[in-house]
């Protein structure tokens, strides 16, 4: 993603389940929401997550033989 930093950064994504709780606005998030890929809110934060990456998060949910991918 851009922009390119001089040093090296792993992203994790995890897959998690919802157990209880609420959202509560903070200095990194303003709004907390499920959205379909097709029904993201616009604009999404290109320089923190690439819309490929959050496509490859929703085939993984959605398959059943996806396996983890090492960049």
């Amino acid at each position: 993603n851009l922009p390119i930093y001089i040093h090296k950064v792993c992203k994790v994504f995890v897959y998690c389940s919802y157990i209880s709780g609420e959202f509560k606005e903070n200095i990194e998030t303003i709004n907390s929401g499920y959205y379909s890929f097709d029904e993201l809110p616009e604009p999404i934060a290109t320089s923190k997550n690439s819309y490929e990456q959050i496509k490859m998060c929703f085939d993984a949910h959605l398959s059943k033989d996806w396996t983890v991918l090492f960049d």
